[in-house]
Order: C-alpha cells, then structure tokens, then sequence
C-alpha cells in the first residue's frame, strides 16, 4: 500500500512514516512538503491509497489544500493532523472530505488508533458522541451530500458566492448551481441562509461531540 505522508517538517514526516510502518507494514510512504508536492506525486499516477496531511502546509489556506487534493484525488483517504484542537475545524475538515482529523498532541497510540479506524473505512473522530448516542438526522443528511456537494456546502459556510465556489472548484456558475440545488434538497432547507444555518447547528452539536469523543478515548 502506498501511503503519502506531508508536512512542512522533516521531523513529524519521519514521526508519520514511522506510524504508518506500525499501522500498516506493508506500506510504502512517500514524503511530500507542500500542496504542491503533493499534486505532483498523484499526477505521476503512482497509485497512492492514503495520505497524511499537514492542516498548515505552506502553500494550504486554511482548508483550501485538502479541497485541491479532494478535487485531485476524490477516491483516496486523507487523514488531516493539525496542531489546534478545535470541533469547528474537524467539523468542516469532514464536511470537505477528510477520512480523519487528528490531532498533533495526541499519543502515538492514540495517533495508530485513530490511523486503523480510518483504514477500516470509517471516520475519526467517531460519529458518536462519547455516550453513543446516534447522529442527529440532520447530520445524516450531510452525509448522504457527495464529496463536491460537501465542498460547496463549506463554502457557503464561510459565505463564498457562486463566483468564487466556481473558481475554487474549477467549475463553472452553472456547476456550482446544480451543487448547490442539490445541497439544499438534501438538507431539506429552502436557501443557502437555511442551509448554512443548520449546517451550523450541526457544528455546534456534532462537532463538539466528536471532539469529546476524540478526548474521551484518551481516558483509555
């Protein structure tokens, strides 16, 4: 299995390789330190099955280098480490496509734990809370959107108009309108306010939630 590994440092690349020799023997990693890189390496057509990232590449603004590697790559798992801790970051890193959100301050076991959820095919943190209560259904709804519904949906968040959705995707107007149609029939919602609203409200239920599931599994 090949596995890509990027961050900025040398030294959290060898820490990440290092993991994923744990995780997964059988893997091969290549190294990457930029977005850029990382374009690079899936273009060659290598074959990579799973990337680490680095939330704060050099060339990353906020969550715009795992939307381009999403766009580039929507079949392979990203698992993004970050060094803040926030349920607002993970919520939306999960939103655009993220396998994972991991944290940097957790412990080397928590770190494979969190690695063998994500290649087991299911997402870290967990998506129940740390009681196992079930998603709301508003959060299942976000989850039957797909991987580019989930871009657009971001970026309403953040207040993006179609304009800018287009160029971030490298789509046109016409597109991102069909997307965004579809996200609001999906959220059952009637406008993009509706829509970033409840995604909202989903953030402030669920995102707590899996960050107090993400801490939780550090009591064990």
């Amino acid at each position: 299995m090949l596995v890509l590994v990027a961050d900025r440092h040398p030294l959290f690349r060898e820490v990440l390789r290092t993991l994923m020799e744990v995780a997964l023997p059988s893997a091969r990693c290549l190294e990457a330190a930029s977005v850029a890189d990382v374009l690079d390496v899936l273009a060659a057509g290598d074959g990579v099955r799973l990337m680490l990232v680095d939330q704060a590449l050099s060339d990353s603004d906020g969550l715009t280098g795992l939307v381009r590697l999403s766009i580039a790559a929507p079949d392979v798992p990203v698992i993004l480490f970050s060094s803040v801790e926030s349920a607002a970051v993970a919520f939306h890193a999960l939103v655009c496509g993220a396998a994972g959100f991991i944290s940097k301050s957790l412990t080397r076991e928590e770190m494979l734990q969190a690695i063998a959820v994500v290649l087991d095919g299911s997402t870290y943190p967990p998506l129940v809370d740390a009681k196992g209560r079930r998603r709301s259904e508003s959060g299942e709804r976000v989850d039957t959107l797909t991987v580019r519904e989930r871009m657009v949906l971001e970026a309403l968040v953040r207040g993006c108009s179609n304009k800018q959705i287009a160029y971030e995707l490298q789509v046109s107007d016409t597109t991102v309108k069909v997307h965004v149609s579809s996200v609001l029939r999906k959220l059952r919602v009637h406008s993009r306010t509706q829509a970033v609203i409840k995604t909202k409200r989903i953030e402030d239920d669920e995102g707590g939630a899996r960050m107090t599931a993400q801490n939780t599994a550090r009591a064990y």
